[in-house]
């Protein structure tokens, strides 16, 4: 799992450089998970969880690029370290002074359940962005992703509230 976030991370420094119009970001997401794990000769449905999780990426004003760990508290228990890549709508007014922003993209990095060994995990997610003033924005969305491990499909999805804070 070490080599993964040196990796992630050495994949997320050129883009510190790569544009003025670039903002760095943090941010902080909770929500629930519920997936469903194959097992050669069953199904074994999860229930709805708690995940939490922590992000801190490069913000563009039509993409994002972010490095997150995310983790289930409850049940089947995983942790994840992913790099996402998400495309992101112009403004959209809504009410006054409002905005919001639809994205949507995809992630890909390790998977780490306490009951087996790690592997790759890959993904989609879709959402939309609230800005919020002063350099904060709420985001509303759905992540979805498969990994296999120990000869196990792993398919779940997480519906999530963020915020995140631009620097």
């Amino acid at each position: 799992m070490r080599s993964a976030i040196l990796f992630l991370l050495v994949l997320l420094l050129p883009l510190t450089v790569a544009a003025d119009e670039m903002q760095l970001f943090a941010g902080l997401n909770l929500g629930s998970n519920k997936g469903t794990v194959k097992y050669s000769d069953s199904d074994k449905n999860t229930d709805s969880e708690l995940v939490y999780g922590a992000r801190f990426g490069i913000n563009e004003e039509n993409a994002r690029v972010y490095l997150a760990y995310n983790t289930v508290q409850d049940g089947a228990k995983w942790q994840s370290l992913h790099i996402a890549v998400e495309g992101v709508s112009n403004k959209i007014r809504f009410i006054s002074n409002s905005y919001f922003k639809f994205f949507l993209g995809a992630h890909a990095g390790g998977f780490a359940p306490d009951e087996g060994s790690s592997d790759f995990m890959g993904g989609a997610q879709g959402g939309i962005i609230f800005l919020l003033p002063a350099d904060f924005e709420m985001e509303l969305a759905y992540r979805h992703f498969w990994t296999q491990y120990d000869n196990r499909d792993f398919d779940a999805g997480d519906l999530y509230l963020a915020v995140n804070y631009k620097f």
